[in-house]
């Protein structure tokens, strides 16, 4: 498993996952190399908290309890979001084909950060009645982080449906934080 964040300069996981790659790259000769390159994963049961911004509402709303956060990033930025139980089939049908390759994973259909940010106010609210939230975002720099076509690395675009997988995912999260 490796990750988008090969493709951003000075990314320090990036830089540190495009190393093992190579790594791995020129020194497995007697078995099949198979590297996954996932964007934005989504899913139903998992309730580790990442950096990604879905979870930082979460982290700052639900678990710190804040009414108001002011976040770093643009609220034009998007996402293309893709759910982890469609990419474990693939992975698990890929996984028997005996040949190596390079994958890049992700959605072209994409949410902005603002849309994923109204989701979660509207999810919140409505299940938390006396409780109102507020954000506000200080950049303009607009910020895509989805799956291009490249013509070197192959690609599986989901072309999934970014606002329903992260209306799901709120939809469950929020239910097991409600007090």
């Amino acid at each position: 498993m490796s990750s988008s964040s090969v493709y951003i300069a000075s990314h320090p996981v990036g830089s540190s996952k495009l190393i093992c790659e190579n790594y791995l790259n020129n020194n497995l000769k007697d078995t099949y190399l198979q590297i996954w390159r996932p964007y934005n994963l989504v899913g139903d049961k998992n309730f580790n908290l990442s950096d990604h911004f879905h979870n930082i509402l979460i982290k700052k709303f639900c678990i710190e309890e804040r009414k108001n956060h002011h976040f770093k990033g643009s609220a034009n930025d998007e996402r293309g979001y893709s759910s982890t139980k469609k990419f474990c089939k693939l992975i698990i049908d890929k996984s028997n084909l005996k040949k190596n390759f390079l994958y890049d994973y992700g959605n072209s259909k994409t949410i902005k950060v603002k849309q994923i940010a109204k989701i979660f106010k509207s999810i919140f609210e409505k299940n938390f009645k006396k409780k109102k939230i507020n954000f506000t975002f200080n950049s303009n720099q607009k910020n895509i982080n989805t799956i291009k076509s490249n013509k070197i690395i192959k690609s599986f675009d989901t072309k999934e449906n970014s606002y329903n997988i992260i209306k799901k995912y709120y939809l469950s999260k929020i239910k097991f934080y409600e007090k």
